[in-house]
Order: C-alpha cells, then sequence, then structure tokens
C-alpha cells in the first residue's frame, strides 16, 4: 500500500512538473496611459448627480473605481439596461458637504477576446463641490 501511495505521488508531482516546463508566463503588459489629458474637472451644487459615460460597452472591456472619492452619497460604476449596458460613473456629494474631491477610474480596452485588454487608461476627476 505504501508502495502505491509513493509511486501515485511521484507520478503526480512529476506530470505537473513536466505540465509547467512548456509553460511561458511571459505575458504583455498593457499599455498603461496615465497623463494628464485625462484629467477631468467638474464643478458641482452638492445636491446635484454628476456622470461620466465612459464609453465602454463591449463585453471584454470594463472600468473599475481604482481610488474611491472621500465625500460621496453615491460614487459607482453602472453597467445596466439604464444605461444601455455602458459603464457610466456616478457621483453625488455627502448632504451639505462643500470642498474638493476626487476619484480614479481605470477603464481597459483592446482585448480580442481572447487575451487580456492592451489599453489601460486612468480617468481623474477632481471635483469641487458648492452649497446649492
Amino acid at each position: 500500500m505504501l508502495k502505491r501511495q509513493t509511486f501515485l505521488i511521484i507520478s503526480i508531482t512529476i506530470t505537473i512538473w513536466a505540465c509547467n516546463q512548456g509553460v511561458n508566463y511571459n505575458f504583455e503588459s498593457p499599455e498603461i496611459n496615465p497623463n494628464e489629458d485625462n484629467l477631468i474637472l467638474i464643478e458641482l451644487r452638492n445636491s446635484d448627480t454628476y456622470e461620466y459615460k465612459t464609453g465602454i460597452s463591449g463585453d471584454e472591456e470594463g472600468a473599475l473605481i481604482k481610488k474611491q472619492a472621500k465625500h460621496y452619497e453615491v460614487s459607482e460604476i453602472v453597467r445596466d439596461s439604464t444605461t444601455q449596458w455602458e459603464a457610466v460613473y456616478r457621483y453625488k456629494a455627502q448632504g451639505n458637504y462643500v470642498g474638493s474631491d476626487e476619484i480614479e477610474i481605470e477603464t481597459h480596452r483592446g482585448s480580442d477576446g481572447a487575451s487580456p485588454p492592451t489599453k489601460i487608461e486612468i480617468i481623474k476627476i477632481k471635483f469641487t463641490i458648492t452649497k446649492q
């Protein structure tokens, strides 16, 4: 019984090792564009809601909040039938907040469906929140 278990463990170890020898984990890193052209300055009353349309709607494309705002009541990316499946960022400041806030959104584009996205952008939105 011990010989059978030892043989089985050695066989599995050799098989895993042999399979991993042919695997190439050297993925191309996507192009990340963090330049200031992607900076959006918004003045907003604290009672208003702001929407930023990313233009992203493909199955292999995506958007996520990279750095969350600090003074928000609503700060989210919505991608559903109400946005016609486009990723839309929505922001509304906390109740009576007046001051500044900011968010970073990371967008992913350029996938051919079989590989990861090749173009990643960081979009910074800086808010100046004023009274109603």
